[in-house]
This record gives C-alpha cells, sequence and structure tokens, in this order.
C-alpha cells in the first residue's frame, strides 16, 4: 500500500504556450514553451511573415495562428 499526502501550498502550477506548424512541404516547425502568450507571438510573427513572403503559407493560414493567441 502506498499513501501520498501533500500541502496545498507546496503545489506549483504552471501554464505554457506553445505551438507546432506544419507547412504543406512536410517542413515543420516548434515554438515554445512560452510563459505568456505575447513570448510566444514574439516568435512566431516573424516566422509566419517570413513563410506568407516564400510563399509557404497562405496569409490566411498565417493570421488563423496568430489570431489564435491574440
Amino acid at each position: 500500500m502506498m499513501m501520498m499526502s501533500y500541502l496545498q501550498e507546496d503545489l506549483i502550477t504552471t501554464q505554457s504556450y506553445e505551438v507546432g506548424i506544419e507547412l504543406d512541404n512536410g517542413e515543420s516547425v516548434h515554438f515554445g514553451p512560452c510563459e505568456t502568450k505575447e513570448e510566444l507571438l514574439t516568435e512566431v510573427k516573424p516566422y509566419c511573415e517570413e513563410q506568407v513572403k516564400a510563399g509557404n503559407m497562405t496569409q490566411e493560414e498565417a493570421d488563423d495562428i496568430l489570431n489564435y493567441y491574440q
């Protein structure tokens, strides 16, 4: 038999944000974990802009990704 006990003040809960993006060409990239949505957006936004310019992602796809974390 195993017994476990804990004190509520000893519990630590954290929330992190991360995203994985896979392009049609099979390339995939992962961002995070980040502590805030803003931090994640700072990492993801330039990547999305670059992929739109390169023709690997539509502006609508980029907007969908970015809007999800705003």
